[in-house]
């Protein structure tokens, strides 16, 4: 997945019980790359509830807005919450992220998909021009 750019730090020490670092309860860079790790064993659900913890963590920080980083969380999330077959919550994560940073065209391709499947048929064309728009050389999104 994409965005761990982003996220340059590394995890926190300690041991969650599945041999994964334990996140800093108020280090939203922990948090997201312990989310990361989950997704990448297939942990979908604890992966989301820390995705939502990291943007909880970032809304509340000092440092006011972060666009890019809310918009890579909400697009993580939106991959965890697909992974687990919630379709409608999945579209809520896209379409923020999409909202914070129109240029994730991943997420429009994804959006693309899942209205497809809801049978929202202008949304899911919508979306598909939309990433079309931003890498028209991709050539999954001509399928």
């Amino acid at each position: 997945a994409g965005g761990r750019g982003l996220w340059s730090q590394s995890w926190a020490d300690g041991d969650g019980g599945s041999g994964a670092p334990v996140p800093l309860e108020d280090d939203p860079c922990a948090v997201f790359h312990y989310a990361l790790q989950l997704c990448d064993q297939g942990q979908f659900d604890p992966a989301a509830k820390f995705f939502q913890q990291t943007l909880d963590l970032l809304r509340a920080g000092a440092g006011g807005p972060d666009a890019p980083r809310e918009a890579e969380v909400l697009a993580q999330l939106g991959v965890a919450m697909q992974s687990n077959d919630d379709a409608p919550a999945a579209v809520r994560a896209y379409l923020e992220a999409v909202n914070l940073a129109p240029e994730l065209h991943a997420c429009h391709a994804n959006l693309a998909m899942l209205f497809g499947y809801l049978k929202q048929e202008q949304e899911a064309v919508a979306h598909i021009n939309a990433a079309l728009n931003l890498d028209p050389t991709n050539e999954s999104y001509l399928r």
